[in-house]
């Protein structure tokens, strides 16, 4: 398959200039798309503009790409201070699951791996719930930073703490309580 133009997952994007085409595109993984709950179609912008994306990542890392020569920009090595955008993105994510296990007094380990006391449980629960509302990770990636687990089980843990959220005010204030710790 020939690669035209820069696609982007659900949410990112705003608006552009209208010189900007845009095209929607079948995602290649269906498994994500089915079982993750994603879609199975992602937009694909093509062209030269300018085009306003919404993104998590503080604006110091940020990185402006070309519609024009992107392809060659994303396949080489990009770095943000002398370090890969997956590195700054994988401390980002690393710290705020150290936030969440100081939060609940327990080890980074625990928290990431296979232990099921239900505080862990839980705790486990509520950090794949903020990396997926918060800064909408795909369930895949998630999952990867939790010893590996698969997207559905981070899918289950995600609609769990939706539905305890509605019913339990206590974990709504921890979870308030937690992401003001983050920002």
């Amino acid at each position: 398959a020939e690669w035209n133009g820069l696609v982007l997952d659900d949410g990112l994007f705003l608006p552009c200039e209208s010189k900007i085409k845009q095209k929607v595109v079948a995602r290649t993984n269906i498994s994500s798309a089915m079982l993750g709950k994603e879609g199975l179609f992602n937009l694909c912008l093509e062209g030269e503009g300018v085009a306003v994306l919404e993104s998590p990542v503080p604006r110091d890392e940020l990185i402006e790409i070309n519609l024009e020569n992107a392809q060659e920009a994303l396949a080489a090595l990009i770095n943000t201070k002398g370090r890969s955008v997956q590195e700054n993105s994988k401390d980002l994510y690393t710290d705020i699951i150290g936030i969440i296990a100081d939060f609940y007094n327990l080890k980074v380990a625990d928290l990431v791996g296979t232990k099921r006391n239900g505080n862990i449980v839980l705790a486990r629960q509520i950090a794949m719930y903020i990396l997926k509302t918060n800064y909408g990770l795909a369930y895949k990636k998630i999952g990867s930073f939790f010893g590996g687990r698969d997207h559905s089980t981070v899918i289950s843990s995600v609609e769990k703490i939706e539905n305890e959220i509605k019913n339990n005010r206590d974990i709504k204030l921890a979870i308030d309580t937690i992401i003001r710790k983050i920002n």
